[in-house]
């Protein structure tokens, strides 16, 4: 008797195609759904979930095998939920391409993701599961003073100067979370110049940050 194994797919995944298989009548028949890389079995079409599975065959006989693409977790979520949200993040099959949005709720300041990225709007690839942290501040509170003594902050007309922040990532945002100017791996004494009088946000990496007008 013949017994034909398949494959099938949903959402365009494919799979293994196993071949044509011909056994005695009453013979015991071992079947085995084998998964390509980052899709998974999910189950034949009958609604059995065993694999291998073993079936009697008493005639000619087609099996289904039903894959589907394997699928991660995407978490984007804000620093504070008082100061901004953040879409993007759900459940993704292998290989989708993600964007992930920082949106700072109305006078708060879009930092930078947790990660070291500072575009408010960002493309992943999903590979596994993973966990983005969208950074916000209020630029009214509790952000003008610096923990680190040696770092010093300087005005001068629209140039503002970082002196003694070394080795550390700084970033300058104006008010609507925009990057304005940054410095990767500042040296001793670091300038960036504004567009225009007015607030702006300043990120030492390490550090919170800190509220700069402008004047």
């Amino acid at each position: 008797m013949n017994i034909l194994m398949k494959s099938t797919n949903i959402i365009m995944t494919t799979a293994t195609v196993n071949a044509m298989s011909t056994n005695p009548i009453m013979s015991t028949a071992i079947l085995t759904a084998t998964p390509n890389s980052h899709v998974v079995f999910r189950q034949w079409a009958d609604g059995s979930t065993d694999n291998p599975r073993l079936i009697r065959v008493i005639r000619n006989a087609t099996y289904t095998a039903i894959f589907t693409p394997q699928t991660f977790t995407i978490t984007a979520n804000p620093s504070n939920p008082d100061l901004g949200v953040v879409y993007g993040g759900g459940e993704y099959a292998y290989g989708t391409e993600v964007t992930l949005l920082a949106r700072p709720f109305p006078d708060m300041v879009f930092a930078g993701w947790v990660d070291g990225n500072t575009d408010i709007e960002r493309t992943i690839i999903v590979t596994h599961n993973a966990s983005f942290t969208a950074v916000f501040h209020d630029p009214f509170v509790g952000i003008d003073t610096l923990s680190v003594p040696e770092i010093t902050l300087l005005t001068q007309g629209r140039d503002i100067i970082v002196q003694g922040a070394e080795g550390r990532n700084v970033s300058l945002f104006d008010i609507m979370g925009r990057r304005i100017a940054s410095a990767v791996k500042a040296t001793a004494s670091e300038t960036l110049r504004t567009p225009a009088a007015g607030v702006y946000l300043l990120h030492i990496e390490g550090l919170p940050a800190r509220k700069i007008v402008v004047r």
